[in-house]
């Protein structure tokens, strides 16, 4: 946990006073009773940097006697000493914890490699690095260990170490070598002591380059090379090159890759190469290519997969008759192929976002033909319902709404969308018994998802008063407790490590042991960790994998469940800058989760930055309108600064648009197209203006962002 994180969490039982007060008590058999608040004030000195005056407290009890026994305070203790430079004094901290504290040895190494790189002193960094290679947990410490390689060593004498040490690695090239940068550095002292570099180092760094630069030098490197690139290390280059977007080099690299490779690996980087041609708009010389058999004979790219590329690029240019020509060939000899389905899918898609519903209805049903209970014949059902649904066609929508229900959805959010129409097309039929039955059955399946709320809002004289929950048993809600055994004390482990200071790691810990399998007490007992020393992202995937399904279902009460999928991190910034915003707090909550799922560091593809996802433009605009002044684009990262920038953003937002559904929307899309999808959609219902976004993301956006803030006010408003 790192001290932003400490800054804003006030509400919470603190991870570090938790952990110090059980281990004076524990640890040392003693009761610190008289004066409870001395653990408080160590906490207060580390969040101000008040290092010296921690130190003082520190080696006053433990001189005592007091937490001589105490590891957690001998960690404090030996960190601090070390930001305030008396390096001597930590390092004789450090090595008494790792010779009297064997439980937490690894951890201890770790400490002295961080101090001797701080005081410079590589050498001995490297011999405790080599310690913690040892260690059965060396997997958990590796990204931390090639991030400090890679930062502190960079002077002659440095990279003279780090070579020698590398070298000594060279039989596991995934520890160090996967890392572009600690691959290259090993290289150019390499080659300046003019030794010849093992292929292996030079072949990782050539499947990882960062950037076109270095794509190109890595490949000079390994053309110099006797031993070749094996099929799977084209392969996986070929992917990372596509993945960083670098598209004219792949088109004009890749070809020259193909001899001695497989057949599946061929029909693999035909893809990737026809979707670089694809984003680089070459449709015409596409098309020439695979007139030419070029894709047959360099590739062995099947021909639906040929077919189903020649109707992309006809759809980009527009020649609708050859496009359909082409998919009409798919359909009649690849019926149920993954190519079928896909630009079905692409097509439908591409004319319902050009408005002509009238077209994309034909790709909706073909879909539906061939592929009804797939996700995509799902797509295609509701589709195809809403369509009918706004030309006023009651019967034919209900027909393909009952035809999507009865090919089975999995997902309880489209079956919750599903429901709800059916109810809405009953109350526009003037059914109103049939509707009752129909949003009482909605509530009673569905009742915590964005339809089920929906229908609470805007159905109100039709939906049961107290939802109709099913009654059922679910193991949290009594959990069990986590008997002692390895996974309990690893578990401890990874608590020891959050209370000291590495939340990442720790958290990074309970990821690798909680798996789908695990038993039900080690999923509950990692959540509680998790929850108390806010490792919110973490969490979130436990909630994925164990909570969420029943999270649909169950009652929103005073339980725990609840808040791991709902926290309210930095919840004191929140509420004060959403007051002064004048916006609901959990609106706030609502928005950073949507958006970054509480993570502050967190960059999009589109370089959106920061718990509350602010662009750069948007950050110093809205920073200027307050008079908050901005160094650079870092402090979008700062948590504090982040929430004030996004809360007053959303405010101003709000003063423009008073309904949820259309500030998120404006969040995520702009003011301006929400402007424009009002006047285009007037007078029309919430639920009725929510399905007629244009845009998917921001349709599916508002309403998770809806479900959120409705989540966050029943779970919170009721316990104040």
């Amino acid at each position: 946990m790192n001290s932003s994180k400490i800054e804003h969490s006030a509400l919470r039982r603190n991870s570090y006073l938790g952990l110090l007060l059980s281990f004076i008590i524990c640890s040392s058999n003693f009761v610190y009773a008289n004066d409870s608040q001395e653990p408080k004030r160590w906490l207060n000195f580390m969040q101000q940097g008040s290092h010296a005056q921690l130190i003082q407290d520190l080696k006053e009890n433990i001189r005592k006697g007091l937490l001589d026994q105490s590891p957690l305070a001998q960690i404090i203790l030996g960190k601090s000493l070390s930001a305030t430079g008396e390096y001597a004094e930590a390092e004789k901290v450090f090595l008494k914890g790792f010779q009297t504290d064997p439980k937490h040895r690894d951890y201890w190494t770790l400490q002295q490699v961080r101090l001797y790189l701080t005081w410079k002193k590589h050498d001995k960094a490297l011999r405790a690095i080599e310690k913690i290679l040892e260690s059965p947990r060396r997997s958990l410490y590796m990204p931390t260990l090639r991030l400090m390689l890679k930062n502190h060593f960079n002077s002659a004498r440095e990279l003279h170490l780090l070579y020698g040490f590398l070298e000594k690695t060279l039989d596991q090239p995934d520890w160090f070598f996967e890392e572009y940068d600690l691959a290259e550095k090993f290289i150019k002292v390499a080659e300046k002591k003019k030794v010849a570099v093992p292929f292996e180092v030079t072949a990782n760094l050539w499947m990882n380059p960062d950037t076109l630069k270095d794509a190109e030098a890595s490949d000079q490197r390994i053309k110099g090379m006797k031993q070749k690139p094996s099929g799977a290390m084209v392969v996986n280059r070929m992917k990372t090159i596509s993945r960083l977007r670098l598209d004219m080099y792949l088109i004009k690299h890749l070809p020259t890759r193909l001899s001695g490779l497989s057949k599946f690996e061929r029909v693999e980087l035909g893809e990737i190469y026809a979707a670089a041609m694809h984003r680089e708009r070459f449709y015409t010389k596409t098309l020439k290519l695979m007139k030419q058999e070029y894709f047959t004979k360099n590739f062995s790219m099947p021909e639906d997969r040929q077919l189903y590329w020649q109707a992309r690029m006809w759809r980009k240019k527009k020649v609708e008759s050859t496009l359909a020509n082409v998919v009409a060939k798919i359909t009649q000899k690849y019926p149920y192929s993954d190519a079928h389905e896909d630009i079905l899918l692409e097509v439908s898609r591409s004319y319902k976002g050009n408005n002509k519903d009238d077209i994309a209805e034909i790709w909706w049903n073909k879909l539906l033909k061939y592929f009804p209970k797939k996700r995509s014949g799902e797509i295609a059902a509701w589709e195809l319902a809403w369509y009918h649904y706004q030309q006023k066609n009651w019967k034919t929508s209900l027909k393909y709404i009952n035809d999507g229900l009865r090919n089975g959805v999995n997902n309880p959010e489209v079956a919750a969308k599903f429901v709800y129409w059916q109810g809405k097309l009953a109350v526009t039929e003037k059914q109103q018994e049939r509707a009752q039955r129909i949003f009482n059955n909605l509530l009673s399946w569905y009742p915590n998802t964005f339809y089920g709320m929906l229908a609470q809002r805007t159905m109100s004289s039709l939906v049961p008063k107290k939802i109709p929950y099913k009654d059922k048993d679910y193991w949290h809600d009594n959990p069990p407790a986590l008997k002692a055994n390895e996974e309990k004390t690893e578990l401890e482990f990874a608590e020891f490590v959050m209370a000291a200071g590495d939340g990442n790691i720790g958290a990074k810990h309970i990821r690798n042991l909680v798996n789908l399998k695990s038993p039900k007490e080690l999923i509950w007992k990692s959540s509680l960790v998790l929850d108390e020393y806010e490792e919110y992202r973490s969490l979130q995937t436990i909630v994925v994998n164990h909570y969420l399904g029943d999270l649909k279902r169950i009652p929103i009460k005073d339980q725990q469940v609840w808040t791991f999928a709902y926290p309210r991190p930095y919840w004191i910034d929140v509420q004060n800058f959403s007051e002064n915003a004048g916006i609901d707090p959990y609106l706030a909550l609502a928005i950073m989760r949507e958006e970054s799922l509480y993570q502050a560091d967190v960059v999009s593809p589109a370089s959106a930055r920061g718990l509350m996802q602010l662009m750069p433009y948007t950050g110093k605009r809205v920073a200027k309108i307050i008079g908050l002044k901005l160094k650079d684009e870092k402090d979008l990262f700062d948590p504090k600064i982040n929430i004030q920038l996004g809360t007053s953003y959303l405010g101003h937002i709000s003063k423009r648009f008073g309904e949820v559904i259309q500030i998120a929307g404006s969040y995520n899309a702009g003011p301006g197209r929400m402007k424009e999808w009002l006047k285009r959609f007037p007078d029309r219902d919430l639920d009725e203006f929510v399905e007629s976004i244009p845009y998917i993301e921001t349709r599916n956006y508002v309403k998770r962002v809806f479900r959120t803030h409705q989540l966050y006010k029943a779970i919170y408003e009721a316990r104040t």
